[in-house]
């Protein structure tokens, strides 16, 4: 015979697992898009950051090489 922890913690044979609702797969998808858009965003913006940081770094080497040539 079982004891009561295990008859709480056993499944109901009842139970039916229901798939998700459409409003919460398009909520989830809606959420990784957004994620996925931020991600993008960010990293094009520090993309062109770094681009402007390095040609800002070429024109004043060849600032410099100019002056001292």
């Amino acid at each position: 015979m079982k004891n009561v922890s295990e008859r709480r913690l056993a499944p109901s044979p009842n139970l039916i697992e229901l798939p998700p609702h459409p409003k919460q797969i398009i909520a989830n998808l809606l959420s990784v898009t957004q994620i996925l858009s931020e991600t993008f965003f960010i990293t094009f913006v520090e993309s062109i950051y770094a681009l402007n940081r390095l040609s800002f770094y070429h024109s004043f080497t060849n600032l410099l090489s100019t002056l001292f040539i």
